[in-house]
């Protein structure tokens, strides 16, 4: 595949967004917004020209199209030397400029042009769009599938003095229609950008076989990291590397509110600490005010590296506590010598909490040095040895702020709450690729 990696955001056009509405919700959008960055692709245009100028390629539409520089756009319906992805140069209100493969003749009307999806098959799905199954259709990627359950189950939104809306996002095998397989773990999942007024933002960055999600959708306007598929193994003949992460259900905290500003009134925060390394794990609430949730039940692996039945927790390694501080300060940004932005470039492994042992590496995702969120979904130059590579540049909730002591605060409708701080942390993602 000419472009490997495929990256999304609400910001382009004819983007899909997640459920707005602060009353009783609306089911299904999750899995709008998976189907589109995933199967279908979505923002089709018609093509009113393709011209050639100094060795680019320019489409012109009649409108308004939406694309953006450096995501990756498919032709379709043109002909055989214009047909197939391509990564956008530079683009003005009405045309894209892009480079062809080899040198094809200009052509008028005719195809369209559309953000290019991931590569992935929606397997399954209910009558209502409600229910979907997502399977990865590389031949090397494991039997995995990604369940999602999007309806408007029992206390999916919430009541409404505790609002919030999730799905259930299922690792599931042995699937043979929407409603038969077997669970191997399941996580909750936004479902709504409700309260993230003004920020109401989604992004999403994949290959074949694994994706990131970063939605926003409560008060903080802070984006949990989720994620679903196979991470690059060290184990030979691996078939169950496939990851999954999520965030606190309401079962897991009584008092669960996304319209609050920070935590819920047992103080547990509402995001995951997938963003932390290392193996700090206390209990929330404690008497030091320092909470953390035990990031490692939120972040599960389909089976130990024995392949033996049953899921286990996993956590990162890296420099430093989080993505963006490998000490307590953090380096400055720009940095003083060369004005520069600097990465980990090294592997971030992934290590099984039972074994104690580095079960592989996070495919795509590179650790910032510093933290200035200024930075972010800036693409950047990557690595001078890949002429043309790219770093996209997001951010989302990282670990508990452990200098910052916990409060008593009541929100706007009068219920006190414990809050303890989640920070906001770079992460690196290679647009470029290949992943693996």
């Amino acid at each position: 595949m000419a472009h490997p990696v495929k990256w999304f955001s609400e910001a382009m056009g004819g983007a899909p967004l997640l459920s707005t509405d602060t009353g009783n919700g609306t089911a299904g959008t999750l899995i709008s917004v998976l189907k589109a960055c995933l199967v279908t692709g979505f923002n089709i245009n018609p093509i009113q020209s393709i011209t050639l100028n100094g060795g680019l390629a320019v489409a012109t539409f009649a409108l308004a199209h939406g694309f953006l520089p450096a995501s990756i756009v498919a032709i379709e319906g043109v002909n055989l030397s214009w047909n197939g992805e391509y990564r956008v140069l530079s683009v003005t209100t009405t045309t894209v400029t892009f480079a062809p493969v080899g040198t094809p003749s200009a052509v008028g009307a005719g195809g369209t042009m559309k953000v290019a999806p991931a590569g992935w098959e929606l397997e399954f799905v209910d009558g209502t769009n409600t229910v979907a199954v997502f399977k990865r259709i590389a031949a090397d990627a494991t039997a995995l599938r990604l369940r999602i359950d999007n309806t408007a189950f029992a206390g999916w939104n919430g009541t409404a003095s505790f609002r919030y809306y999730y799905a259930k996002a299922q690792m599931v095998e042995n699937v043979t229609d929407v409603n038969t397989y077997s669970l191997v773990k399941q996580f909750a999942w936004p479902a709504s950008h409700a309260y993230a007024t003004g920020e109401q933002q989604w992004d999403l960055v994949a290959d074949d076989k694994l994706f990131y999600f970063l939605p926003r959708y409560s008060s903080t306007k802070m984006a949990a990291v989720l994620m679903f598929g196979d991470i690059n193994s060290i184990r030979p003949n691996d078939n169950y590397h496939c990851v999954l992460t999520g965030i606190l259900t309401p079962s897991q905290s009584g008092g669960y509110h996304w319209g609050i500003r920070l935590a819920s009134t047992n103080g547990y925060p509402i995001y995951n600490d997938v963003l932390q390394f290392g193996t700090l794990v206390g209990s929330v609430g404690n008497t030091s005010n320092q909470a953390w949730i035990n990031r490692r039940t939120l972040f599960a692996i389909a089976r130990m590296h024995h392949q033996l039945p049953g899921s286990d927790n996993c956590l990162l390694l890296g420099i430093g506590y989080t993505f963006g501080c490998p000490y307590q300060a953090g380096v400055a940004y720009p940095n003083a010598p060369d004005n520069g932005v600097y990465f980990n470039d090294g592997k971030i492994p992934i290590v099984e909490q039972t074994a104690q042992a580095i079960r592989g590496f996070l495919p795509g995702v590179l650790a910032p040095l510093q933290n200035d969120l200024r930075l972010w979904r800036y693409n950047i130059a990557h690595d001078p040895a890949k002429p043309g590579s790219l770093l996209r540049i997001l951010k989302g909730a990282g670990a508990t702020d452990l200098s910052g002591a916990a409060g008593k605060f009541e929100d706007a409708e009068g219920f006190a709450y414990t809050e303890y701080r989640n920070t906001e942390r770079l992460i690196g993602f290679d647009i470029t690729g290949p992943w693996r």
